[in-house]
């Protein structure tokens, strides 16, 4: 127990180091219009380049938000895959486990580290998170976002399943130094200071990047 606090403590240190714990709604908004660093090199992306689209790491330009949800789906649809690739990453490194197809046909579901699968032709049993659905999209960007589709971050979403507070640190450092993606928000419900009543116990850490 008292290592798992140790852990939770560090979570913290490392989110408060990053900047992002306890941006709100609207802040968060201000920093994804917020135009970022700009690198020397644009990215050496295999995908993006096949599209003609390039982007310079950690920018955004915001006289070109998007304008409609297919396009926005469009472009999560050609990230999905960019990301695959950062999880795999990670979760190498923090001994980080994906849901699978148990393979007996059953339909039921495993979850296995990355490391066990990566690689080899269970690969194929990952049971990716799709995108979120259009019906949800649509519903969220009427209720909450006043119809601006700019505002949807979460069309592209994945997650890690960790064993231990020990593995949650060692994930969100590895997350913190790649060079290629941006924090930008972290609602971390694995602090000691959270109240895990209001989610029925349950506790996790959610990471908006770029």
């Amino acid at each position: 127990a008292d290592k798992d606090n140790r852990c939770f403590e560090h979570i913290d240190k490392v989110i408060e180091m990053i900047g992002v714990q306890g941006c709100s709604t609207r802040q968060f908004q201000r920093r994804m219009s917020r135009p970022g660093k700009l690198h020397a090199k644009q990215t050496q992306d295999g995908l993006l380049d096949a599209i003609g689209y390039q982007t310079v790491p950690r920018t955004v330009d915001p006289s070109r938000m998007v304008k409609s949800l297919d396009q926005l789906y469009a472009s999560a649809a050609a990230v999905n895959a960019v990301v695959l690739d950062h999880l795999g990453r990670w979760a190498l490194k923090s001994r980080g486990m994906f849901p699978c197809d148990s393979g007996s046909g059953d339909g039921r579901v495993v979850y296995r580290y990355w490391k066990d699968v990566a690689g080899s032709a269970n690969e194929r049993l990952v049971r990716w998170s799709c995108l979120k659905k259009h019906s949800r999209a649509m519903e969220k960007m009427t209720r909450s976002l006043s119809d601006d589709p700019s505002r949807l971050l979460d069309l592209c979403r994945h997650a890690i399943v960790l064993d231990s507070p020990h593995d949650v640190a060692v994930c969100l450092g590895q997350v913190a130094i790649d060079q290629e993606v941006r924090i930008e928000r972290i609602k971390n419900r694995m602090s000691l200071s959270y109240d895990s009543s209001v989610t029925a116990g349950y506790r996790d850490v959610v990471i908006n990047y770029r």
